[in-house]
């Protein structure tokens, strides 16, 4: 059985070196975490609607997701300087994005079906067409969209471990190389 934590690629998409590869997934989780959290604190006095928490929740959430995109900007600093301890935040930030996109997901679709009713969820959609609610099927579009949000964000945080675990295998352990000299410059 392969392990996910074994997993390791070389090249982003088969044919982009891993760098250019890991700005590009540092760039899509910045984007994509301002872009939720603002989202969420914009929404935050609209309860019945999708990605909205009430109240001051909502600003909490928000203002998460908009730290996670703070800590992605800091890893394309990372990146450029090839800092691999910078990259190394950056992974465990977009692993706990992706955890947190799961969790949050999972939330939203129990409250639309439990809490605020399917029926009157696809209604809001399209309120010119009173049988609109009759072909919406809100779990098919969120389990797609969930799906792919999964996959793509799975895969660019592989490609930020690759790139974390290369610039570690680059990077001299500058302790472990001062403590051999003092050790062999004493005896």
């Amino acid at each position: 059985m392969i392990s996910i934590e074994k997993v390791r690629f070389d090249k982003c998409c088969l044919c982009i070196s891993l760098q250019f590869g890991a700005y590009v997934a540092a760039i899509w989780f910045a984007i994509w975490n301002f872009y939720i959290g603002g989202l969420v604190i914009k929404n935050k006095d609209k309860p019945r609607s999708v990605n909205a928490y009430e109240g001051s929740a909502g600003i909490i959430i928000g203002v998460f997701y908009i730290s996670l995109g703070f800590a992605a900007l800091c890893g394309i600093h990372g990146i450029y300087y090839k800092k691999a301890g910078e990259v190394k935040v950056l992974t465990k930030f977009a692993f706990i994005s992706l955890l947190v996109y799961v969790l949050f997901s999972i939330i939203e679709i129990i409250l639309l079906l439990n809490v605020v009713g399917y029926q009157k969820y696809c209604r809001s959609l399209n309120p010119k067409h009173p049988l609109y609610y009759e072909y919406c099927y809100p779990f098919a579009r969120w389990g797609i969209t969930f799906a792919v949000g999964v996959i793509f964000g799975g895969y660019l945080s592989i490609v930020l471990r690759s790139y974390s675990k290369k610039l570690k295998e680059q990077t001299p352990n500058v302790f472990v190389a001062d403590m051999t000299a003092i050790m062999t410059n004493t005896s």
